[in-house]
């Protein structure tokens, strides 16, 4: 599974969520490829992602894909990354694709 984390330019933001969706993953005993990245390059290597985490602000300049988007309010929250992140990957098993 590849999980991309999203901010305006690529350092600061998305590593933040990077980390705190690193830590929800291990809490929830999932393995993944996290990887950061700008709003300019998140549409073309969304391709090869499952999941993409943005903040709310920025999810309209993302468009439409076919990922999974999850948006956050607070980027460093662990309680509500946790919570959409388990939404996500309990969809995405309901839906036949793994989450592992």
């Amino acid at each position: 599974m590849k999980i991309l984390t999203v901010c305006g330019g690529g350092v600061g933001t998305s590593l933040l969520m990077l980390m705190n969706v690193k830590t929800c993953l291990d809490k929830l005993g999932v393995e993944a490829n996290v990887q950061s990245t700008d709003i300019g390059s998140a549409r073309a290597e969304a391709m090869n992602a499952d999941i993409i985490v943005i903040s709310n602000h920025l999810a309209d300049q993302l468009g439409v894909v076919a990922q999974k988007v999850i948006t956050v309010k607070n980027i460093i929250s662990e309680k509500e990354m946790s919570a959409k992140l388990t939404l996500a990957l309990d969809e995405m098993s309901s839906d036949g694709k793994s989450p592992s």
